[in-house]
């Protein structure tokens, strides 16, 4: 069978099929993507559990966990994964204040003199519920994780492609499409202030759409009093950006954590710039990362 015998296999062929033959299916054209691609938003989220699930539902744990997952994002490729380094360092900080707020409940607060002095106070003119403030941190920490790592996964495993294939398939918004193409645009063309711009609008997109909503809209009053917290006099909201020493009352003036504008002018104003700052040497950023990840 040569070529000249084309025409006696495409007559075999049409008789065959006429009457009930199986066949081959047509090979997939070939779209420059690696294997694998083209995944659904459910796949992709099962594989932002695996990231994690070895950490089980301790939320101390999880959130080391989910702190790791951002923080390895990050490491894959630092000029264009900004967001999930400065996530790393902000889910860090969350941790730290998730620590106080169970020892409160626990009647473990440290250091000791600390303890005998003002545990007893704090327990009962605190404004503060610690056990809902635990909830409310871990829920943004897992909130936030759901809602954007998985974007990550398709992007560093794919591209654009599966991310506009989330956006077809009405599993992220318009906005965070648009980021993610400022962020395609600038890899392709070496431009890292488009990359920032993307990154930039995930941010945003993470304090507007998703925290906002999720945490601070569905409890105003816990974060107010999170503010009048006597033991802010020992661990002030500041900022998770390591060589960023703001707070965030010193800040914003009479702020509100709860609110996003308050929060957006704090973030905007010192917390990038100084991630800016810091993300210039990718090598410094890990290892100030690694008491976060150990």
């Amino acid at each position: 069978m040569d070529s000249a015998d084309a025409k006696y296999r495409t007559f075999w062929m049409t008789a065959y099929l006429a009457r009930g033959g199986d066949a081959e299916p047509e090979p997939p054209a070939p779209s420059g993507l690696p294997p694998n691609c083209g995944k659904s938003h459910a796949e992709y989220e099962l594989q932002a559990e695996d990231k994690i699930a070895s950490a089980g539902r301790n939320t101390l744990d999880r959130n080391k966990a989910v702190t790791r997952a951002y923080a390895h994002m990050y490491e894959t490729n630092p000029s264009v994964f900004k967001w999930a380094g400065m996530a790393a360092f902000a889910s860090c900080k969350v941790g730290t204040y998730m620590q106080l707020a169970i020892g409160m409940q626990l009647g473990r607060m440290r250091p000791r003199a600390l303890r005998s002095v003002l545990l007893g106070a704090l327990n009962w003119i605190s404004p503060v519920d610690c056990k809902q403030l635990e909830n409310a941190l871990r829920a943004g920490n897992d909130d936030v994780y759901w809602d954007l790592y998985w974007q990550h996964l398709a992007y560093h495993g794919c591209g654009i492609e599966d991310i506009e294939k989330a956006y077809k398939d009405g599993k992220i918004t318009k906005s965070v499409l648009e980021a993610w193409r400022k962020i395609d645009q600038g890899k392709k063309g070496d431009d890292q202030n488009l990359v920032w711009e993307g990154n930039e609008m995930l941010l945003k997109y993470e304090q507007q759409q998703v925290l906002q909503i999720a945490i601070y809209d569905t409890n105003p009053a816990l974060w107010k009093s999170v503010l009048e917290w006597p033991v802010t006099w020992v661990v002030k909201i500041d900022s998770p950006i390591p060589g960023d020493d703001t707070i965030f009352r010193d800040y914003v003036k009479q702020g509100n954590i709860g609110k996003f504008d308050d929060r957006w002018a704090w973030i905007e104003g010192s917390i990038l710039p100084a991630w800016k700052a810091l993300d210039i040497n990718p090598d410094d950023v890990m290892q100030k990362l690694e008491p976060c990840i150990q």
